[in-house]
């Protein structure tokens, strides 16, 4: 029993691997907020605009609030839109330190853009502020007619309650061009031009970045120009959900007794859906053990219930991080209805 009850640890552990697994898709918050995740605090030839369409038959109301680059709560207050009007914040003369925010409102009739000015070069550019949050981003650089990019940069705003880490990629014509690390504090922004993370890679190669990190709550943008910035590029980076198909290998590893188990985890995800099978090299017993899970944001849950050589196995509760093609995270493993065992895992997909 106790062979078959470590295999089903395993088990457990990769179905809870997969369920457990921190799956980086796109975190899509209640449409309540919209995210800022990029405001000009310090620079005095740039000016941030909040444009507000109410096209609503009443008047509607939302509340914005504006953080330095210590992720302090420097302004929170409300603004009222008459019905089918529009109204422009001056951010600067509300913050003039302010380097990231967010609004908060209760109509989905509102309507928020985001307007920056550099008065130096009298560049403009404008977006609809994103109203999703995730732990997996792409950016993606524009070369439009005739305009010379001399600048391509992001700006991307942790708005956890803990500081978050993760990497970012370069990508240029379909090919991984370098990676780095990154570290965000919470509520607070990283930004900077390509170069700061990648200094011997041209400009002209890179055409994408994508981040991902350990925790969803980021939101970011898209920054470029040329050289006196009177023409620029500003877009909204894009959530990119994760895809957890395929042949996962790794090892599974008791805090209780010490034991290492090779475990192998074969998943298929369908949308919101996972399913598939584990596998253990503790035993040719409780093999094939059927695996369903159900995908919210950037966690998937499983539930998971199975009888072998006459004990009943129960998942409970298990949670973990994907960063690249690695998952890691805690597991525990409750049999005839009493604590099992526990511990971690790490696998790796090719």
């Amino acid at each position: 029993m106790k062979q078959c009850l470590n295999f089903k640890k395993m088990t457990v552990v990769l179905s809870v691997m997969l369920m457990v697994v921190s799956l980086f898709s796109a975190k899509i918050e209640a449409a309540d907020s919209a995210y800022m995740s990029h405001l000009t605090g310090g620079f005095a030839d740039w000016e941030d605009f909040l444009q507000v369409d109410n096209t609503s038959l009443t008047n509607e109301t939302f509340t914005l609030i504006l953080y330095d680059a210590e992720g302090m709560e420097i302004y929170n207050n409300d603004f009222e839109v008459e019905a089918g009007d529009e109204l422009v914040v001056d951010i600067k003369s509300l913050g003039g330190t302010a380097t990231s925010g967010e609004v908060s409102y209760n109509s989905n009739l509102l309507n928020f853009r985001l307007s920056f000015y550099n008065s130096t070069g009298g560049g403009v550019a404008e977006f609809r502020l994103p109203e999703t949050l995730s732990s997996t981003l792409s950016f993606f650089f524009s070369e439009v007619g005739n305009m010379v990019v001399a600048w391509k940069g992001i700006a991307l705003t942790n708005y956890s309650d803990k500081t978050v880490a993760g990497k970012i990629f370069a990508y240029g014509d379909g090919a991984l061009l370098g990676t780095a690390d990154i570290s965000i504090p919470a509520l607070s922004k990283l930004s900077g031009l390509h170069n700061a993370w990648f200094p011997t890679i041209p400009i002209s190669q890179v055409k994408r970045f994508f981040i991902e990190c350990d925790a969803a709550e980021l939101a970011g943008i898209t920054i470029s120009g040329n050289s006196d910035s009177s023409k620029m590029l500003f877009t909204a980076a894009v959530p990119i959900p994760s895809d957890f198909t395929g042949t996962w290998t790794g090892t599974a590893t008791s805090t209780v007794d010490g034991d290492v188990s090779q475990t192998t985890l074969e998943l298929t995800q369908i949308g919101n859906q996972i399913s598939g099978t584990a596998n253990s090299n503790e035993t040719e017993q409780c093999s094939d053990i059927p695996i369903t899970g159900t995908v919210k944001g950037n966690v998937a849950t499983l539930s998971f219930e199975t009888w072998c050589m006459g004990a009943k196995l129960e998942l409970e509760y298990t949670e973990g991080q994907k960063m690249a093609d690695t998952f890691s995270g805690s597991f525990k493993i409750y049999a005839n209805d009493n604590l099992n065992d526990q511990g971690n895992f790490t696998l790796t997909r090719p």
